[in-house]
């Protein structure tokens, strides 16, 4: 007996935007430092949420690849975790557009298909 799930099959535009967002987590990760003010939060702590957020942005996009709805769920706690963060580190306003972008693009490509997520 096989019991394995046989994942539906992902299209071009599906795969390639995952993998565009796993490359832009890291990314925002490197424009909190660049667009860094000086703030009166240890720098240990920034580190650490910044860390965090891009783990459980590459998680999140891992899941979202192999058809996990909890990937999604976690891709939106992210994305509001980053907004936060990236507001109170950098007080640029744009700076929550680049972290939305993704999760709206994501589900703009894979709409009508969240049933088909386990």
């Amino acid at each position: 007996m096989n019991s394995s799930k046989k994942h539906p099959k992902r299209k071009f535009w599906q795969t390639f935007w995952i993998v565009v967002f796993l490359l832009s987590s890291v990314f925002s990760a490197i424009l909190v430092y660049v667009f860094r003010q000086e703030t009166n939060l240890d720098r240990s702590l920034l580190v650490g949420l910044v860390t965090i957020i891009a783990l459980a942005d590459i998680l999140a996009l891992v899941a979202i690849f192999f058809w996990k709805k909890w990937g999604w769920y976690l891709f939106a706690v992210s994305t509001v975790g980053s907004i936060i963060v990236g507001l109170i580190i950098t007080a640029n306003w744009l700076m929550p557009i680049n972290d939305i972008l993704p999760l709206v693009i994501l589900g703009w490509v894979f709409r009508g298909q969240l049933e088909k997520f386990g």
